[in-house]
């Protein structure tokens, strides 16, 4: 079995080392079986890493799809996670989408008595110039954390659901790219009284909260020396930073 998963590694490795090559997506994916009972083997991930650390050239690709093994987080000297290490091998600022999933382990944790040793993090990516000049950032799972703090720099931000942690989160950490705004699409519908509660004592709503007519759309504004905009509807919310002096 080793045997085949170098010789796939080798034939991935071949075709990336052209220096002339440019793609416009690359996904290291695992195939979907919810009647697995046991983690897949994702160890060819390793070799490849090896292999493309030999490489002179970065790799240039614009868009990059992960899938997630968790079998790091409940077995012991397991490495499941690669994506910092792959991500090291492409062009900076080249790069412009990173999509993350995490493969369904839900039969294979009803099967035993798993327990966590760790938590799930990608705390390795968010050191590299790939992830810092990235523009777009997929995370459509319930599974992967949100760590706000850095997601600032990206201008659009895919995430399943919001809750009111994370619309708090969001008024802390101010969007750090060049047009100083981003945007957070949200696959399930944000709830309003999470608006009013988490942005509570936080800034002015352009509607009275006590009013019937507080649905979405809606917009808040937390004055300083600079405003900071949120633009919010029922699927998305637009953070805008502006300097006190004016206002668009």
């Amino acid at each position: 079995m080793d045997d085949y998963k170098t010789l796939a590694a080798c034939d991935f490795f071949f075709l990336l080392k052209s220096p002339e090559l440019k793609l416009e997506k690359l996904g290291f994916k695992i195939k979907k079986d919810e009647s697995m009972d046991r983690y897949p083997d994702v160890s060819v991930l390793d070799i490849i890493v090896n292999f493309l650390a030999a490489l002179e050239d970065v790799i240039f690709v614009s868009k990059l799809s992960y899938i997630y093994s968790r079998e790091e987080l409940y077995v012991p000297n397991t490495v499941t996670n690669y994506l910092p290490q792959l991500l090291e091998n492409f062009k900076p600022s080249y790069l412009d989408e990173i999509k993350i999933r995490v493969w369904n382990d839900e039969k294979v944790l009803s099967s035993a008595n798993f327990e966590p040793i760790k938590n799930i993090s990608f705390g390795g990516c968010y050191e590299t110039e790939q992830w810092k000049n990235a523009i777009d950032l997929d995370i459509r799972d319930d599974l992967i954390p949100k760590d706000w703090d850095n997601f600032a720099h990206f201008e659009e931000i895919k995430v399943k659901s919001v809750d009111q942690n994370d619309l708090r989160k969001m008024l802390e950490n101010r969007p750090t790219n060049a047009d100083e705004q981003y945007i957070v699409t949200v696959s399930e519908p944000l709830k309003i009284e999470d608006m009013t509660e988490a942005f509570k004592d936080s800034g002015t709503f352009d509607k009275d909260p006590e009013s019937p007519d507080f649905q979405f759309p809606l917009e808040l504004t937390k004055t300083g020396y600079e405003f900071i905009i949120f633009r919010i509807d029922i699927n998305e919310v637009k953070v805008f930073i502006r300097d006190a002096a004016f206002r668009n």
